[in-house]
């Protein structure tokens, strides 16, 4: 199964790029449903949750985007900075062992 266009890559980068957020949450939501393989979209689907507050889903579209990609050095610190504003340490313990960029 095959990935996003480029335009619609583009589409969403320039409104996230622009600060046009909830144009660009809408569009990853779209790229995740329509490609779910897709690792960017649930990587930046979890940046543009986290912008807004909404950290419960930023954890669940990071920790998607990790097992699309276990060895995306960049997710695994997002997850971390999630995982931070959540409280919950004990956990960014035991991942930074594995994952010392965290």
């Amino acid at each position: 199964m095959g990935g996003p266009s480029e335009q619609e890559i583009e589409r969403l980068l320039g409104n996230f790029r622009a600060g046009r957020v909830d144009i660009a949450d809408g569009i990853a939501h779209t790229i995740t449903q329509k490609h779910p393989g897709f690792q960017f979209g649930w990587k930046i689907l979890g940046v543009i949750a986290k912008q807004g507050g909404r950290l419960s889903d930023a954890l669940a579209a990071t920790q998607r985007a990790l097992l699309l990609d276990p060895s995306d050095a960049e997710a695994h610190n997002n997850l971390c900075v999630v995982l931070k504003d959540l409280g919950r340490l004990e956990v960014i313990r035991l991942h930074s062992s594995s994952h010392p960029k965290c």
